[in-house]
């Protein structure tokens, strides 16, 4: 495996009405980077399909080892039905994005193999500094629990999230998000939605928005603990500076 953790912390098994996924092996305490690992093949994110495009992940392919083929032709393909893009097909379907400055995604022979849950333990990030893949502990994961990141960009309210995995990845999530009562369901929806409403307003105006809407934001940081998201965290590492900001604004 091809990881910077010790190779213990996880092993790759069948995760029942999941296929393969990964399991860790041992306590993973929060924080700690599971794997580091390289591209086996490279593809522009979102590339149409043309011969150019065919022709580069033929070339990726055929320069890889055998190991690495057959676990590449081994991974999950939604467009099975149509046999002669099999390669174009396992990549667009397992391909993870290098992040939002480099529009270019990557087959990795373990990163790709773990499976989505939108109440995610794990985040997965592109380090540029050393062009690899890295996946970190939201929290801490039991021995024994699957390890699970989140495929889509933000996490959004129950049904927007499931047009979006059926349509781009062709499952219905079950997570235990997605699996909440009615009622539960509704309230994670209102709170999701109200995140949205206030990430975007830091996205649009910074500090400055935070400054606008001090209580709404620290509402926002204790709604982001209560839903563990990564995304959340990111933004809230600012309220600390909108605190000190906010003693020297006016009411």
């Amino acid at each position: 495996m091809s990881s910077s953790a010790s190779d213990s912390m996880y092993t790759l098994q069948e995760v029942f009405g999941r296929g393969k996924g990964l399991v860790a092996a041992q306590k993973i305490l929060m924080g700690t980077r599971i794997l580091s690992e390289k591209p086996i093949i490279r593809v522009p994110e979102a590339a149409p399909d043309n011969q150019t495009l065919r022709a580069s992940i033929r070339r990726q392919v055929d320069g890889l080892t055998p190991d690495e083929r057959q676990a590449f032709l081994s991974m999950h393909n939604i467009y099975a039905d149509d046999a002669a893009s099999r390669y174009l097909g396992i990549s667009r379907t397992n391909a993870l994005p290098f992040g939002d400055d480099v529009r270019e995604a990557g087959i990795f022979l373990n990163a790709c193999r773990i499976n989505h849950a939108c109440d995610n333990n794990a985040q997965k990030s592109w380090n540029e500094n050393i062009q690899r893949h890295t996946i970190h502990a939201l929290r801490d994961i039991e021995k024994g629990e699957e390890i699970t990141i989140y495929y889509l960009g933000v996490l959004n309210n129950r049904k927007a999230r499931q047009e979006a995995l059926r349509r781009k990845f062709a499952f219905t999530c079950s997570c235990r998000l997605c699996s909440l009562p009615p009622d539960q369901s509704e309230e994670s929806d209102r709170r999701l939605d109200e995140i949205f409403k206030l990430d975007d307003l830091i996205g649009r105006d910074g500090v400055m928005g935070i400054v606008s809407a001090p209580l709404r934001i620290l509402r926002y940081c204790w709604i982001g603990r209560i839903v563990n998201r990564s995304w959340i965290g990111l933004s809230a590492c600012a309220c600390p500076q909108a605190r000190s900001d906010r003693l020297y604004t006016k009411c």
